[in-house]
Order: structure tokens, then sequence, then C-alpha cells
């Protein structure tokens, strides 16, 4: 195959032998307090959850995610959260430990 082939289908597969595959993985937020409302007399639609903090239980959640062997088995080269509150705390209770190895200064900083 050469390196400027014409064929469409042979610079695919040139581009895809020339670059690293990446992984994506998708983590959910913990249980945040706006899906506990109800069970604490709380609507929904109260303005207070719209951005809401996760549940003493969506803080376990998120922080067991650090120790997920599953996940261990990656070496992120980045992440990306949603700047909801409950998507940055999970974000940060479950690999906030990998911004402090790489950089202790950066470590949970949102751009």
């Amino acid at each position: 195959m050469g390196r400027h082939s014409h064929a469409f289908g042979h610079i695919i597969i040139r581009l895809l032998a020339d670059t690293t595959m990446k992984k994506v993985v998708l983590i959910r937020h913990g249980e945040s307090l706006g899906q506990i409302a109800r069970k604490n007399g709380i609507s929904r639609r109260d303005p207070s959850l719209t951005d809401c903090f996760l549940s003493p239980k969506g803080i376990q959640q998120a922080t067991e995610l650090k120790g997920n062997a599953i996940l261990n088995r990656y070496q992120f080269d980045l992440i990306c959260s949603s700047p909801l509150t409950r998507a940055l705390a999970t974000c940060c209770l479950a690999f906030g430990h990998l911004a402090e190895e790489r950089n202790k200064d950066d470590a949970c900083s949102t751009t």
C-alpha cells in the first residue's frame, strides 16, 4: 500500500495503522440530592436541586470508584466532566488522586 494511495479505503487503513487507538470510558455521576428529593418530601422541581450536590450514598459511590478494579486497568490521558456540581464532585472524588499524582498544583481544576 503506497503512502499516497488514492483509494479511500487504503487511506483509512493507513491512518488507523499510524495512530494509537484510544478508549472512551463513560461514568455517570453518583446519586444526587435531586434523585432522593421525593423520599425526603422535596419536589424534584425545587430550584435548589437544579445544580445539587451528591447524596451521602452518591459520595460513597464516587469514592468507591477510586478502587474500582476495572477502572484501575486504564491509564487516563484526559478526564472530562460536566460543569454541574454532582458531576464535578463525582469526578474529583473518584479521580482527584490522579491529578494530584501528575501535578499537585492542578488537582481537580477546571478550564
